[in-house]
């Protein structure tokens, strides 16, 4: 998911995303990555009122902005001392 995020912090359009995931099928981008992402807050459609639409692009919010700085700095943090 952190790919498709970062990818998507300018807006991109389903066939990109589908693209830049690797995927081959139309249907699974949609449902295994888009859907849940712009359900859980984290990726917004630019054209709402129009989501079949052939020009619809997909933008991380700022929600989902602000869980990638939380797990960048997740990562950045040293592993406790045993």
């Amino acid at each position: 998911m952190q790919t498709l995020l970062i990818y998507c912090a300018s807006p991109r359009d389903r066939v990109s995303v589908q693209a830049r995931l690797g995927l081959k099928d139309k249907n699974n981008v949609l449902r295994r990555y888009l859907i849940p992402a712009i359900a859980a807050g984290w990726l917004t459609m630019t054209d709402p009122a129009h989501p079949n639409s052939p020009a619809q692009k997909y933008r991380t919010t700022p929600q989902g902005l602000a869980l990638l700085n939380a797990a960048g700095q997740e990562e950045d943090e040293p592993a406790p001392a045993l």
